[in-house]
Formats: structure tokens, C-alpha cells, sequence
């Protein structure tokens, strides 16, 4: 599992504090620490970065794995659905102009209800097992791609906020199956403060506002909990998670883009770098597992190494231990071949150290 934390800035460049190789820091202001919080992100990508570029970058990440996973987040009115939409255009594009059979379908999670984006947006059955299995949704051959990125736009769940008159109030998924591929976008609904008003039912904001939170939350601690290395994942607090749940246990691919606008309120643009600095997990290069699977298994081989002598060092001081003291040497002799056996370990593993990315904050 290879998981990304990326930035895109909408309006205005983000001011950036240092940057190396896969390594991004920004600093937000705060009150109690004089030069700001540091914030870290795999790479940000400012306001002359295009769709297409984007894409490259991302794609260039895919070719080891077969799932790849592309979650677009941030407060409504940031360029979510925009950044989405035109990773999915690219990819659509390039499946529908090579050889080969393509399929797309897609849904959307609003109040913790799933309905088909390709079918009218016809409410489907769900059941929550050990995965999320959804009856009946459709799948689309993808060969007019105008179509498909029409019908989304014309089905996804918008409504006008005090922020955003065309604010995204749903969490959309769309996953596009070629050969043993999978691509699976996430467009995330558009986050708002729970105080801020609806020009039509304010009821409604502050439901869909309470759920789109809890959903982020959810989401956010299971990314945590993986990236900790626990067993346990709550996958099942929400369908978001109960849809994603490949994601936690499966190698893939894992791109976070957290999108920004300076033009809106900065507190909510340093909430969203708050919450993508809680996912960041510092990357390991694929040609670098090499170093740790060597690593391991150089200690493999060292535990074994010094089994033998562990069980021989035993049985000695327990024969010293009822008074054969004449053993003693022995025990020396077997200390100091332990010694030089942990010694060459660690001589090793301090040069597959030296090869590690070195991670600096």
C-alpha cells in the first residue's frame, strides 16, 4: 500500500517552506507556536498546474499495482469536483482511444443512502457485510465519453449554500474496470462549518452538513489506524468507509488530494491542511521495499543464526547454576561468538539504513 497526501491551490499559490524529493512542508500561523505548525504534504501543486498534468503524475504511480485509488476532499467551493472530473476526462479519454473493453459505474452516498448516478439516480439496495455490496448498479461500457461525464454532472446532488451555489452535497464514486485494472474515484461532498446557513431549508444543511463531518471523521481514523499498522479498521462506521474498505487491507495505490482556495475564509483552508497533514505517512519508493524486505530478512537469519547458542547458553548456566563452575569459560566463549554475530548484524543493518529515504520536518 502506497498512500499520497497531494495539495492543489485553486485561486493563489501556496506559500511553501521547504520541499525535497517526496517531501512538502507549509507552515499555518498558531497561536502558540511562534513560526507556525509544520504541515506536510507528498507535493502541491499550484494554480499553473493543469488537469492533464496532474493525471501524468498520478498515473506514473499506477504501474506496480492493479487497484488505484483517487479521493478528492476539501471545503465546498475549493475545485474538488473540477480536479475529479478531470482525472476521470483523462482517464476515460485514454481507455475509449486504445484497444480493449472498458466499464464505468458510479454512485452516490447522500445520508448514508446509495443511488445510482447512471440510472437516474434510482436508490439501490446495500448490504453491509464484511464489504459493501450494492444490488443492481449499473455498468457502462465506456466508449462516448461526453456522455458519461454529462450524465454525472446532470445527476450528481447539488444545492446552493452561503459558500458555494453549486456545492457537491454527496460523497460520488465511480469505479472504471480495464483488463484486471481498477481506477476508483472519490469526489467528497463539500465540507462546511455546521453554522453556516442554507438559502432554502436550513434543516437540511445542518443533516447533510452532520453527516458529510462524520463521515470525514471515519474516514480519517481508519487512514490513521492503517497507517499505524493496526488489525483492527472500523470500516464499518459509515458507507463511505464500508465502500473504500479495499483500500485498508489490499496493496494499491492511494493518491489524497486535498484541494485549497485562499479566497475562502483561511480558517477553512487551514482545517482541510490540518486534515491532510493527519493522513500524510511518509512514502517508501517502491524500489525502496527491496531495502526493507532485505533488512528483515538479514534478521531473519540473524535470530536463527543465534538460536543454537542461546540454547547451549541455557543448559551451561544451569550446570553452573548447581555447581560446576568449570563451565564458566564456556560460557564466555559462547558470549563473545554472540557479540560478534550481533555486532555483524548491526554492521548491516546500518547500511540498509544509509539507503532509507531520509524524512525531514
Amino acid at each position: 500500500m502506497a498512500l499520497r497526501v497531494y495539495a492543489r491551490m485553486k485561486d493563489e499559490d501556496l506559500d511553501i517552506f521547504s520541499k525535497k524529493n517526496d517531501l512538502c512542508v507549509v507552515k499555518i500561523p498558531s497561536k502558540t507556536k511562534k513560526d507556525g505548525i509544520p504541515c506536510m504534504f507528498n507535493n502541491i501543486w499550484q494554480t499553473d498546474k493543469t488537469n492533464t498534468s496532474i493525471y501524468h503524475e498520478l498515473m506514473e504511480k499506477t504501474a506496480n499495482v492493479t487497484e488505484n485509488y483517487w479521493v478528492a476532499f476539501g471545503y465546498t467551493g475549493s475545485g474538488k469536483t473540477y480536479t475529479i472530473m478531470g482525472l476521470l476526462e483523462n482517464l476515460l479519454n485514454q481507455f475509449s482511444n486504445v484497444s480493449g473493453f472498458a466499464t464505468i459505474s458510479g454512485y452516490q452516498i447522500y445520508n448514508e443512502k446509495i443511488y445510482d448516478i447512471f440510472n437516474n439516480n434510482e436508490r439501490l439496495k446495500c448490504w453491509k457485510t464484511t464489504e459493501l455490496k450494492i444490488k443492481n448498479l449499473t455498468v457502462k461500457s465506456v466508449n462516448n465519453v461526453a456522455h458519461i461525464v454529462n450524465t454525472i454532472r446532470y445527476n450528481r446532488r447539488m444545492a446552493r449554500t452561503d459558500m458555494n451555489c453549486l456545492s457537491s452535497r454527496s460523497h460520488a464514486v465511480f469505479i472504471i474496470n480495464y483488463g484486471y485494472k481498477r481506477h476508483i474515484f472519490v469526489d467528497m461532498a463539500g465540507q462546511e462549518s455546521g453554522k453556516t446557513a442554507m438559502y432554502t431549508d436550513n434543516d437540511q444543511i445542518k443533516k447533510e452538513g452532520t453527516d458529510i463531518n462524520l463521515n470525514m471523521l471515519a474516514l480519517k481514523d481508519c487512514i490513521v489506524r492503517m497507517n499505524k499498522g493496526h488489525k483492527h479498521i472500523p470500516f464499518r462506521r459509515c458507507l463511505l468507509t464500508m465502500a473504500l474498505k479495499s483500500m485498508f487491507y489490499k496493496k494499491c495505490n492511494i493518491a489524497f488530494i486535498c484541494t485549497l482556495s485562499k479566497n475562502q475564509n483561511l480558517f477553512y483552508m487551514y482545517d482541510s491542511i490540518k486534515y491532510s497533514t493527519a493522513l500524510y505517512k511518509p512514502i517508501v519508493k517502491d524500489d525502496n521495499e527491496e531495502i526493507y524486505n532485505g533488512l528483515l530478512e538479514e534478521y531473519t537469519k540473524y535470530l536463527t543464526d543465534i538460536k543454537y547458542d542461546e540454547a547451549q547458553e541455557t543448559i551451561l548456566w544451569r550446570e553452573i547454576k548447581y555447581g560446576q563452575q568449570e563451565k564458566l569459560p564456556k560460557i564466555v566463549k559462547i558470549l563473545d561468538t554472540k557479540i560478534k554475530k550481533l555486532l555483524t548484524f548491526r554492521e548491516k543493518a546500518e547500511k540498509y539504513v544509509e539507503k532509507l529515504p531520509k524524512i525531514e520536518t
